[in-house]
């Protein structure tokens, strides 16, 4: 495949520097100086293959679809031949994508429960949801809205029950990928009374034990 014209086409560019897999982007760019159809492929065992197509407009500009299902993915723009001229290619780019993950921690904060993660990649402003069940029960929602803020921390509290209770979080997906859900993270609530043998306790309420 062979430039047309002295026009060089470059590579395309994605809308989203680190898109999640599974999460739908564009690629951007112009190649020739005309209107005229193209076709954006990419690359993986059976070579180039077409996974969008569309009109460039009159100055050669056009915007496809993508969508990353692995980490690493080789894309480009190709022209169909025209005329006396050959297709033309516009080099390849590398689109890399990111898996959604993202971590829980629970713990004890005086009379509250504690819960924090840490999203990767960082998406501040991204709502998480906390769950919650006791043993066997169906998972319930507990804080419905849970903002990640600009450092990928997502943190909030919950009520201490009597009850050993598991907790996780769940983030749904952007633009077509398939969301996440943490580990499960379970937790133990305190003695209500102290023992024999006991060197220090804090209880549940944070008042002395009796």
């Amino acid at each position: 495949l062979v430039g047309c014209g002295d026009t060089s086409p470059a590579a395309p560019k994605p809308s989203v520097a680190t898109p999640l897999i599974g999460q739908a982007f564009e690629l951007a760019g112009t190649i020739g100086d005309t209107s005229q159809p193209v076709e954006l492929q990419s690359y993986g065992k059976k070579g180039w293959v077409t996974v969008d197509s569309g009109t460039t407009k009159a100055n050669g500009s056009y915007s496809l679809a993508a969508t990353n299902s692995n980490e690493k993915t080789r894309y480009r723009v190709v022209t169909a031949p025209k005329g006396n001229s050959k297709s033309m290619a516009s080099p390849a780019v590398t689109v890399e994508a990111a898996e959604d993950k993202i971590s829980i921690g629970v713990y004890r904060i005086g009379s509250e429960g504690g819960v924090s993660g840490k999203a990767s990649p960082t998406i501040a402003g991204r709502r998480f949801t906390l769950q919650g069940k006791e043993g066997g029960e169906d998972w319930e929602t507990l804080v419905d809205r849970v903002v990640e803020d600009s450092n990928g921390t997502v943190r909030t509290s919950f009520d201490l029950e009597d009850e050993k209770m598991a907790f996780r979080f769940v983030a749904e997906g952007i633009d077509g990928s398939p969301g996440t859900k943490s580990r499960v993270e379970s937790f133990t609530p305190g003695p209500k009374r102290i023992g024999s043998n006991v060197i220090y306790l804090t209880t549940d309420t944070g008042k002395d034990p009796i």
